[in-house]
């Protein structure tokens, strides 16, 4: 991750699937306006890859194609249908049983956290147990 990655980490949302599902709605967006524009001029396309030959015949070749728009879109309308199922499933299970499926993300990550610090603190505790051992000695056998 970059500095400002980083630094804004904790200020990323979680627990709402709507957010990610109306900028992956942006970039369908983008990727039609970007295929229509291939469409109708491809020679606006960006610069896609550069080509140098080095020795003693040195040349430069860029290369411009035309971007895989039906592909990416294909992906982000998998990435929506999947992120569209996971919310109906999420608003399915709160009519059952009653409970806001932002709660149960919370408590969900909340418990996530506390086994993590369990499993540290076992790791913590095993590892002075060896010390320990090594200090003490050994019991005779009986």
């Amino acid at each position: 991750m970059t500095e400002k990655e980083r630094a804004g980490w904790d200020d990323i949302q979680i627990g709402s699937l709507e957010d990610e599902l109306r900028l992956l709605r942006v970039y369908v967006a983008h990727c039609v306006a970007l295929d229509t524009t291939a469409a109708n001029d491809p020679g606006s396309l960006e610069l896609t890859e550069m080509r140098t030959t080095t020795g003693e015949s040195a040349s430069e070749t860029i290369v411009t194609r035309r971007p895989d728009t039906s592909g990416r879109m294909n992906w982000l309308f998998g990435r929506i249908a999947l992120l569209e199922r996971t919310r109906a499933d999420l608003i399915a299970s709160t009519k059952d049983t009653g409970a806001d499926p932002y709660d149960q993300a919370r408590r969900i990550r909340e418990a996530l956290h506390a086994m993590e610090a369990v499993e540290h603190d076992g790791q913590c505790d095993a590892e002075g147990d060896e010390q320990k051992r090594a200090i003490a000695p050994n019991p005779s056998p009986l």
